[in-house]
C-alpha cells in the first residue's frame, strides 16, 4: 500500500473542506455586513431629508442576544464603610433617596441612581493637568467594586475642573444606560454621579436585529420637519433598559441604535429588534 499518496490524497481532501469552510463562513459573515449600494442607498435618502453625516456608520448588524442586569442592592452600612471607613455616619432619607452622612463627604441613591460627595477632596493633584486628572478618576473609579463594567469615554476641561464620563460597557458592547461622571478638581475627586446596573450575563438566544440603514430610515420617518438641515454626530449600537417587563422581574437590556443629532440634548434610541423609535 502506498502511504505517501494515500496521505498526500488526505492532505488534499482537508485543504478542500478548508477551502469549503471558509467560503460558507465568509457568506455568512457578509451577510452582517452592510453592502457599498446600501451605504449609498442611505446616504443619497438622508441628503434628501436635509440630514447630513458628521460620524461613520456602523456598517455590522450582527445577531444579539438580550442582557440580564439588576439594581446594584446597596446597602447604607457598606457604602459608609467603603467610602468613609472608619468615620461616623448619619442616615436619613429625603424625596425617596436614601442618604448617608459623613463628616468629609455624603453619597445618595434611589434604586439604580448614585451619587457621591466629597467635601474636603480626596487627595491633592499635583501637578494638576489633563491627564493627572484622568488618572485620579480612574483610580478612584477602580477602587470601588460598584463601578464595574463602566469605561472611560470622554474627558473636558470645565472652569477649574475635569468632567470625566464613563459609560457602561459589557464584552465590547456599550451599555446606554449606565453611566458615571466624576468631577475632578484640584483637591481630587469632588463628585461622581450616574445610574449603575449589575450586570448578570446574556439572556436567550441571539435574535436578528435591523440594518443601521434601516434604522436611519425610521430616523428620517419619524423626524420633525422643520427645513433645516440636521447632522447626525455619532451612531452607535449598544443596550438599553427593555421597555416591557418580563414575569421573572428582572431587567432585560436590549440591543438599541443611539443616533445623536448636533443640537439635540437627548439621542433617538431606535430599538433593534423591532426597528421602532423607544419613548
Amino acid at each position: 500500500m502506498n502511504w505517501e499518496k494515500i496521505k498526500m490524497i488526505v492532505i488534499w481532501i482537508l485543504i478542500g473542506m478548508n477551502v469549503i469552510l471558509f467560503g460558507f463562513n465568509y457568506k455568512v459573515n457578509q451577510k452582517y455586513v452592510l453592502s457599498a449600494e446600501r451605504e449609498k442607498a442611505i446616504y443619497s435618502v438622508l441628503a434628501k431629508n436635509n440630514v447630513g453625516m458628521y460620524t461613520e456608520l456602523v456598517t455590522r448588524f450582527d445577531d444579539m442576544r438580550r442582557i440580564s442586569v439588576e439594581i446594584p442592592d446597596f446597602t447604607r452600612e457598606s457604602l459608609a464603610q467603603m467610602f468613609f471607613p472608619g468615620e461616623e455616619a448619619e442616615y436619613y432619607v429625603e424625596d425617596d433617596w436614601n442618604v448617608i452622612m459623613c463628616k468629609s463627604g455624603q453619597i445618595s441613591f434611589k434604586n439604580e441612581n448614585f451619587e457621591f460627595v466629597s467635601f474636603t477632596g480626596t487627595g491633592k493633584i499635583a501637578p494638576f493637568n489633563i491627564e493627572t486628572a484622568e488618572k485620579a478618576a480612574e483610580e478612584f473609579v477602580s477602587s470601588f467594586p460598584i463601578f464595574e463594567n463602566i469605561v472611560l469615554r470622554s474627558i473636558e476641561e470645565s472652569g477649574n475642573r475635569y468632567v470625566c464620563k464613563y459609560m457602561g460597557q459589557y464584552k465590547n458592547h456599550r451599555i446606554f444606560c449606565m453611566d458615571l461622571t466624576v468631577f475632578v478638581g484640584e483637591d481630587g475627586i469632588e463628585k461622581a454621579s450616574g445610574s449603575l446596573f449589575h450586570i448578570q450575563g446574556y439572556y436567550g438566544v441571539n435574535t436578528s436585529i435591523c440594518a443601521p440603514d434601516e434604522a436611519l430610515m425610521t430616523f428620517v420617518h419619524n423626524m420633525k420637519k422643520t427645513g433645516d438641515t440636521k447632522f447626525i454626530t455619532e451612531i452607535d449600537i449598544g443596550y438599553d433598559i427593555q421597555e416591557s417587563g418580563d414575569i421573572s422581574g428582572l431587567l432585560k437590556l436590549v440591543p438599541c441604535y443611539y443616533i445623536y443629532v448636533q443640537g439635540e440634548n437627548e439621542p433617538v434610541i431606535v430599538d433593534a429588534y423591532n426597528n421602532e423609535i423607544k419613548n
